[in-house]
Formats: structure tokens, C-alpha cells, sequence
């Protein structure tokens, strides 16, 4: 990856502070509605499964987010933004 042109905000001086700062500065406004439906596992456990209801012409697209994350993650979050950003 190229990095020859990035230059960090002089306020956000190292990479943790970068990260934080993506997070606490990020608007939260556009956010994609999500609708959620769970599904009981015969093992007691359960699955949550968030769908968007946008126009069901568009491309599917499923998100899967790690072992301790979840839909509203910065990482997904960022990926729908992405997403409806391409009309996807």
C-alpha cells in the first residue's frame, strides 16, 4: 500500500490516536436502518440477522462482521456507508 501522501491531523499525532479519532469524530448521521430477526439454535444459542430494507433491485450483499462484533461495528458500519455511497 501507498502511503507517500498520507500526513496524519497534527491533533491526532500516532496511529492509536488516529483510530480512536475515526471513531469518536465519525458523524453518525446516514446511518443505514437495519431490521433484525433472530434465529433460536437448538443448542440454546442464537443467530442475529440484520437486513436492510432497501430496494430490492440492488445487488445483495452480506456482511459478516468477526467473532465479537457486531452489525453496528465501525468496520460494518463504514461498509454500508461504502456500499450506499456506490448505490449498492
Amino acid at each position: 500500500m501507498d502511503q507517500t501522501g498520507f500526513r496524519p491531523a497534527w491533533w491526532l499525532p500516532g496511529p492509536h490516536a488516529q483510530t480512536l479519532g475515526a471513531r469518536w469524530l465519525r458523524s453518525r448521521e446516514g446511518e443505514t436502518a437495519l431490521r433484525r430477526e433472530r434465529v433460536q439454535l437448538p443448542d440454546g444459542d442464537f443467530l442475529d440477522l440484520d437486513f436492510s430494507d432497501l430496494d430490492p433491485r440492488l445487488p445483495l450483499v452480506v456482511v459478516l462482521h468477526g467473532l465479537e462484533g457486531s452489525a453496528r461495528s465501525t468496520y460494518a458500519l463504514e461498509m454500508y456507508r461504502a456500499l450506499r455511497a456506490r448505490d449498492i
